[in-house]
C-alpha cells in the first residue's frame, strides 16, 4: 500500500481496528455546567491551560471535548496524551493520532511515516521508560471513536476531526462506514476550502479541525476550529451551553463566511425586479 496521508485499504491490519471500534458514541451533555470544544491542541498543552484557567473551567461540572489531533508538532505530548485519564475531557480520533497509533502497533514503515512526515518526531527524543508511558497512552487510541454525538437541552452537535461525510446525519449510518468515509473524517479539507457552504442535517451544528485557519469559521453549520496552535500559540474553543444560545467561539469571533449570503449580482437583480414590477404597478394605476 502506498504510503500517504489519507489512504486506508481494506486489508491494512489499522483499518480492520479503525472497523473494530466503536464508530460511534453519544454523550448526554445536560449533566455538564458547561461544554468547550476545542480545536487541534498538537502538544500545546501549556496553551491548553493557560485557555482553560481565562475560562474558569470547572474540572468537576465542565466538559472539554476535543476535535482530535492531540499529539505532534507541539512539544508537551505526555501531556496532552495524559489528558486520556482525566473524567473531564472526551475527544475523537485525528489523523495525527490514528498514525501514532498505527505506529505503535504496526510499526515498520507506518512508524517511518509518522515519525518522518508528520511530526511524530518527537517520540524518538524521549527516554526509554518515557517511550513506554507514551506508547501505553498512544495503545488508548483504540478506544477512542471517529464521531462524537453531544446531545444538549436544545442542540444536537456532531463532533469529528476533519468532516463528516454525507449531508444529512443519522447514526444507524455510521456503522455502515467503510474506508471512504473514514478517510473523509480524517482528512478531507476540501469544504473548507470550497464554496460549500452546505447545512448538514440531521444535527444542529456540526465540528471540526484538521485545517489550521486564521481565525474560526462558519459555514453553513459546520464550524472549523484548528487556529494553527503549534504556530500561532492561539487555541479556539467553541462554548455550549444548555440554554438557547447559540454557541460561539472564544478568544476570537467566528467568521461567518461572507459566501453564504447572496451576493451583489443576487441583490442587483433583485433591484431591478422591484423596480420593474413598481413602474408596471404605477402605469396600471
Amino acid at each position: 500500500m502506498k504510503e500517504k496521508e489519507g489512504v486506508l485499504s481494506k486489508e491494512d491490519k489499522l483499518f480492520k481496528s479503525l472497523k473494530d471500534r466503536s464508530l460511534l458514541q453519544q454523550l448526554d451533555c445536560t449533566q455538564y455546567r458547561q461544554v468547550y470544544i476545542v480545536g487541534d491542541i498538537h502538544g500545546c498543552y501549556s496553551e491548553l491551560r493557560k485557555l482553560l484557567n481565562e475560562i474558569n473551567f470547572d474540572y468537576k461540572n465542565d466538559l472539554l471535548v476535543s476535535v482530535g489531533d492531540i499529539i505532534d508538532r507541539g512539544t508537551e505530548n505526555i501531556a496532552c496524551l495524559k489528558l486520556l485519564n482525566k473524567p473531564w475531557f472526551k475527544m475523537v480520533l485525528g489523523n495525527h493520532d490514528e498514525a501514532a497509533y498505527a505506529a505503535v502497533t504496526l510499526g515498520g514503515s507506518k512508524h517511518l511515516f509518522w515519525q518522518q512526515k508528520i511530526g511524530g518526531s518527537w517520540f524518538e527524543r524521549l527516554s526509554k521508560n518515557k517511550q513506554k508511558q507514551a506508547v501505553k497512552l498512544i495503545e488508548r487510541f483504540a478506544d477512542i471513536p471517529l464521531v462524537l454525538e453531544l446531545n444538549f437541552a436544545h442542540y444536537k452537535i456532531i463532533v469529528c476531526h476533519a468532516d463528516y461525510p454525507l449531508n444529512y446525519y443519522n447514526p444507524k449510518d455510521i456503522k455502515r462506514f467503510g474506508t471512504k468515509s473514514i478517510d473523509k473524517i480524517l482528512f478531507n479539507r476540501s469544504r473548507v476550502f470550497s464554496e460549500d457552504y452546505t447545512v448538514i442535517k440531521g444535527a444542529d451544528y456540526f465540528v471540526h479541525g484538521h485545517t489550521p485557519l486564521q481565525s474560526p469559521v462558519l459555514k453553513g453549520n459546520r464550524f472549523y476550529l484548528d487556529t494553527g496552535v503549534f504556530n500561532t500559540h492561539n487555541l479556539t474553543l467553541l462554548k455550549v451551553d444548555n440554554t438557547k444560545n447559540k454557541p460561539y467561539t472564544y478568544p476570537m469571533p467566528y467568521i461567518i463566511d461572507k459566501s453564504r449570503f447572496p451576493s451583489m449580482f443576487v441583490w442587483g437583480m433583485l433591484f431591478v425586479l422591484i423596480l420593474v414590477v413598481g413602474v408596471f404597478l404605477f402605469d396600471v394605476l
